[in-house]
């Protein structure tokens, strides 16, 4: 079972963006490149060709990026959530947010909680505003990650 610190949970959206906005940048870059040498090469053909394909490649990550944007904000919202719920037992138990990990990435009922070296289970109400701790064990700890 994998388990996913405080910090972890704040870095995973952002490395993902980073990647797909690296990518379009990098094609945009080759894309001017190639159209500066298209115009100084314009009778070599292959410069334009190389133009073309880049630009539309472009084009292509930067349309998937718009129809990725609706899933990325909700993932966002999912993840401060779950931040949110990490500080506030943090908060209440007294506990290092350091000393804090979950089992999901997401809020969902009867996931787990690694509270030092304790799990807990956490049951949620209906709309997820209150929450209930119940201590638990694991079947085969060793395999905590």
């Amino acid at each position: 079972m994998t388990f996913y610190s405080y910090s972890q949970l704040l870095a995973q959206n952002n490395r993902l963006l980073l990647w797909r906005y690296g990518i379009l940048v990098v094609l945009s870059l080759i894309a001017v490149l190639m159209l500066i040498l298209f115009l100084r090469h314009r009778n070599d053909g292959k410069y334009r060709d190389l133009l073309i394909i880049f630009v539309l490649s472009a084009c292509l990550v930067g349309g998937i990026q718009c129809s990725n944007y609706q899933r990325y904000q909700t993932s966002l919202n999912q993840n401060a959530q779950i931040i949110r719920f990490l500080q506030t037992v943090s908060r209440k138990k007294d506990v290092s947010l350091k000393k804090l990990k979950t089992n999901k990435t997401v809020l969902t009922d009867k996931m787990i909680l690694k509270m030092n070296h304790h799990y807990y289970q956490v049951n949620f109400d209906s709309d997820f505003s209150s929450y209930y701790l119940q201590r638990t064990q694991l079947i085969g700890d060793q395999e905590v990650k």
